[in-house]
């Protein structure tokens, strides 16, 4: 709903996505990241917000990065794992190019105004701090 009422009243627009249970305790670095991320929203990615893990969790879903783009905290996405074991967990600790999933989403919505859903578009492989995944298949 908030999407459609976002897209009806503004016509293309970004829309952040954010669970509500997170605390945010870098305001001013979580803005920083909205600012860079939005210029690769507009152009029609979605884009996703990882949290560097610490520990090798198993509660978390994790986001399988690739080099960054144009220096930036912007990474490709090469794949997402879903709560892996702790063997996996600890592999991607160690790889260090693993970020959580966060859940936090910022994509574009590009809409034809005579019917607002059928514009959506949403491409998978740009990351701002993360990026949305595609599933993938993960070797040891």
């Amino acid at each position: 709903m908030a999407t459609l009422f976002a897209v009806q009243n503004f016509g293309d627009t970004l829309l952040l996505v954010m669970p509500v249970d997170h605390k945010i305790d870098d305001v001013y670095g979580f803005s920083a990241s909205l600012e860079l991320a939005k210029q690769y929203a507009l152009e029609g990615n979605i884009i996703t917000f990882g949290i560097r893990p610490t520990t090798p969790d198993t509660n978390y879903g994790y986001i399988e990065i690739t080099q960054s783009l144009e220096n930036k905290a912007i990474y490709p996405v090469k794949c997402f794992k879903e709560k892996p074991d702790k063997l996996l967990a600890n592999k991607f600790l160690s790889n260090g190019n693993h970020y959580w999933n966060s859940g936090i989403f910022l994509p574009a919505y590009a809409v034809d105004s005579t019917n607002p859903f059928s514009g959506l578009s949403f491409a998978s492989d740009v990351a701002g701090i993360g990026s949305i995944a595609s599933a993938c298949s993960i070797s040891l």
